[in-house]
Parts: C-alpha cells; structure tokens; sequence
C-alpha cells in the first residue's frame, strides 16, 4: 500500500482511493459495536454476541483470555454515521486478534477496512503483541491480504454461523529493524 501526504489538510492517498480529511478512526465501546456487529455483521445470530471470543488461532479456545485479556472497539465515522468497525484483542503472549471487520457497503473499496486495520496494528504494537490473526469470511479476505495477512488454513464451516471461513495472520514489526520487538520506530517502502 502506497501512502501519500498530497496537501497540508490532510489528505491522503492509498492506492487510488483518496480519504477526505473528516474520515477518521474512534475508540467506541462494546454497546456501539454490538449494535452494528447484531444489524449488520451478523444478522440474525443464534450465539450470543460477546466482547471476546475465546477460539484460538489454528483451532481451540480459551476461556483465561476474559481475565487476562482487555478488547478494543474502533469505529469509523463520517459526520456522525459509522461507516467501519473493528475490534481487536490479545489471545497469547505474541498474538493479537482482528474481530468483526464490517465496512458499509457504500464506502467499501476505499481503503476504510485498511484503516481499521492499521489501527488493530497499532494497537498489538502498543500491548507488545508481534503477530495479529483473524477468521474472515470469504468475502472479507481480499481486504485481510491487502493489508498483509496471509491465508493460513483451508476454507472451513465447523463451529461458525457465517462461514466458510479460514486463518489469517500477518507480522507486526515493531522497531527499527522490522523484528518484533525491537526498540525504535519502524520504517517500510510499502509505506
């Protein structure tokens, strides 16, 4: 992904899609999402909807994560409408999860999944998380590797209401360097 600063009022480009300066990136609570995530991400949901989910990256669950782990809500808004939500938490030592991912039909394909996204980036960097992972729908995963997660497992339905879907995850690099957890801020060409 290419950014570009293109004037002093904000104004960015990724890709070809351009975001106007008012766009922006909120910390929300779990009853704002949930609201959304019931409505739009997962209508109709026979399983109750809860901050977290406890299913592990490559298989399993694990119910310590409620007491260990604390979830972030991001929404995207314009005006005063969301347009974008995600919700990101700690599952592991080193790992970190993108839950929820859900872009309003009108404003897809114009980079604000990829918002989101750096924000959950952002976020595992802050609690010293080195890889961050989902379960996208089929639908959702071209969004997923554009912004650098790799597909890691098989198309499945086995314990999801909304599938199929697989694996993802992708390296956070903290640092100079590009290791994770190395000290000093990170630099890219793809940025």
């Amino acid at each position: 992904m290419t950014i570009n600063i293109i004037s002093s009022a904000c104004r960015w480009v990724y890709d070809k899609f351009v975001y106007s300066e008012h766009l922006e990136v909120d910390k929300v609570d779990f009853d704002i999402i949930s609201e959304v995530w019931k409505q739009q991400l997962w209508p109709n949901r026979k399983s109750e909807i809860r901050p977290m989910s406890s299913m592990q990256f490559l298989g399993g669950t694990d119910m310590s994560i409620y007491e260990k782990y604390v979830p972030s809500f991001w929404a995207v808004f314009d005006n005063d409408n969301i347009i974008g939500v995600n919700s990101g938490f700690a599952t592991a030592d080193i790992r970190y999860r993108s839950r929820g991912i859900w872009v309003d039909p009108d404003y897809r394909n114009k980079g604000i999944a990829q918002l989101l996204f750096d924000q959950i980036d952002k976020q595992a960097k802050q609690e010293n998380k080195s890889v961050c992972w989902s379960i996208p729908r089929k639908t959702a995963l071209p969004a997923y590797e554009k912004a650098g997660y790799v597909k890691c497992s098989d198309w499945f339905n086995e314990g999801m209401e909304f599938g199929p879907n697989c694996y993802v995850k992708k390296s956070i690099f903290h640092g100079k360097t590009g290791y994770p957890h190395s000290q000093g801020s990170f630099r890219s060409s793809s940025y």
